[in-house]
Protein backbone atom coordinates (compact mmCIF):
# COMPACT_ATOMS: atom_id res chain seq x y z
CA UNK A 1 0.00 0.00 0.00
CA UNK A 2 0.77 3.05 -0.69
CA UNK A 3 -1.82 6.06 0.30
CA UNK A 4 -3.43 5.33 2.81
CA UNK A 5 -6.88 7.84 3.45
CA UNK A 6 -8.50 7.73 7.05
CA UNK A 7 -12.29 8.56 5.81
CA UNK A 8 -13.65 10.54 8.19
CA UNK A 9 -16.96 12.39 6.64
CA UNK A 10 -19.80 11.15 5.06
CA UNK A 11 -19.13 13.60 2.45
CA UNK A 12 -15.47 12.85 1.64
CA UNK A 13 -16.55 9.35 1.46
CA UNK A 14 -19.40 9.84 -1.16
CA UNK A 15 -17.25 12.05 -3.08
CA UNK A 16 -14.40 9.49 -3.41
CA UNK A 17 -16.96 6.86 -4.33
CA UNK A 18 -18.24 8.70 -6.86
CA UNK A 19 -14.64 9.02 -8.21
CA UNK A 20 -13.98 5.61 -8.14
CA UNK A 21 -16.90 4.71 -9.31
CA UNK A 22 -16.78 7.01 -12.40
CA UNK A 23 -13.33 5.30 -13.63
CA UNK A 24 -13.80 2.76 -16.73
CA UNK A 25 -10.17 1.79 -17.66
CA UNK A 26 -10.13 -1.43 -15.81
CA UNK A 27 -6.37 -1.30 -15.35
CA UNK A 28 -6.61 2.53 -13.19
CA UNK A 29 -9.27 0.73 -11.13
CA UNK A 30 -6.43 -2.38 -10.71
CA UNK A 31 -3.56 0.08 -9.66
CA UNK A 32 -5.90 1.57 -7.00
CA UNK A 33 -6.45 -1.45 -5.71
CA UNK A 34 -2.93 -1.78 -5.41
CA UNK A 35 -1.70 1.09 -4.04
CA UNK A 36 -4.55 2.63 -2.16
CA UNK A 37 -6.21 1.88 0.92
CA UNK A 38 -9.12 3.88 2.57
CA UNK A 39 -10.69 3.20 5.93
CA UNK A 40 -13.93 4.53 7.71
CA UNK A 41 -13.99 6.36 10.94
CA UNK A 42 -16.26 8.64 12.76
CA UNK A 43 -13.49 11.17 14.25
CA UNK A 44 -13.27 14.81 14.70
CA UNK A 45 -9.64 14.77 13.90
CA UNK A 46 -8.45 16.60 10.47
CA UNK A 47 -4.89 16.39 9.32
CA UNK A 48 -2.72 15.08 5.95
CA UNK A 49 0.41 13.62 6.46
CA UNK A 50 2.62 14.52 3.31
CA UNK A 51 6.24 12.82 4.38
CA UNK A 52 8.04 12.08 7.43
CA UNK A 53 8.63 16.19 8.36
CA UNK A 54 5.59 17.77 6.71
CA UNK A 55 1.83 17.18 7.39
CA UNK A 56 -1.10 19.70 7.03
CA UNK A 57 -3.19 20.74 9.78
CA UNK A 58 -7.11 22.09 9.30
CA UNK A 59 -7.61 25.50 10.41
CA UNK A 60 -11.28 26.04 11.99
CA UNK A 61 -13.47 29.34 11.16
CA UNK A 62 -13.78 30.70 14.62
CA UNK A 63 -16.31 33.05 13.64
CA UNK A 64 -18.29 29.79 12.08
CA UNK A 65 -17.31 26.83 13.90
CA UNK A 66 -17.83 23.51 12.18
CA UNK A 67 -16.43 25.14 8.84
CA UNK A 68 -12.70 25.51 7.96
CA UNK A 69 -11.14 28.23 5.69
CA UNK A 70 -8.48 25.71 4.47
CA UNK A 71 -4.92 24.18 6.14
CA UNK A 72 -1.91 25.26 7.55
CA UNK A 73 1.07 23.22 6.34
CA UNK A 74 3.64 22.65 9.15
CA UNK A 75 7.41 21.61 8.81
CA UNK A 76 8.57 19.47 11.56
CA UNK A 77 9.84 16.33 11.98
CA UNK A 78 8.86 15.81 15.34
CA UNK A 79 5.58 16.89 15.33
CA UNK A 80 5.12 15.17 12.13
CA UNK A 81 5.92 11.81 14.38
CA UNK A 82 3.25 12.43 16.72
CA UNK A 83 0.76 12.98 14.33
CA UNK A 84 1.58 9.58 12.47
CA UNK A 85 1.09 8.20 16.19
CA UNK A 86 -2.14 9.05 16.07
CA UNK A 87 -2.77 8.77 12.77
CA UNK A 88 -1.97 4.67 13.00
CA UNK A 89 -3.98 4.37 16.37
CA UNK A 90 -6.90 5.87 13.98
CA UNK A 91 -5.89 3.74 11.10
CA UNK A 92 -6.76 0.93 13.13
CA UNK A 93 -10.15 1.35 14.59
CA UNK A 94 -11.03 2.33 11.01
CA UNK A 95 -13.25 -0.14 8.69
CA UNK A 96 -11.92 -1.20 5.90
CA UNK A 97 -13.49 0.06 2.58
CA UNK A 98 -13.62 -1.64 -0.77
CA UNK A 99 -14.80 1.37 -3.60
CA UNK A 100 -13.92 -1.01 -6.26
Amino acid sequence: MELAILVYSSTSFEKINELANSIEDESVKDHLKEFLEIRILETKHDFVIFDSKTFFLDIEDQINTGTSPGMTQINDQSYTKRFKAKFDELWTKGKRFDFI
